[in-house]
C-alpha cells in the first residue's frame, strides 16, 4: 500500500504542475487517505516496516 501511496503522491505532483487542479487535489487526498489506514493498520497489528 505503500506503493499506491507514493504513486499518487506522484500523480498529484506531476499534474500539479501540469496545471491539472482537480486531479492533483483527488490523488493527494487518496493518498493522504491510504497513509492514514496504513498507519492505522501498523498500530493495530504492532508490526513495523523492515527496509529491504
Amino acid at each position: 500500500m505503500i506503493y499506491y501511496t507514493c504513486m499518487l503522491v506522484l500523480v498529484g505532483l506531476v499534474t500539479a504542475i501540469l496545471g491539472f487542479d482537480g486531479v492533483s487535489a483527488v490523488a493527494i487526498q487518496i493518498a493522504a487517505i491510504l497513509f492514514v489506514v496504513e498507519m492505522v493498520m501498523c498500530l493495530a497489528t504492532g508490526r513495523t516496516v523492515e527496509a529491504p
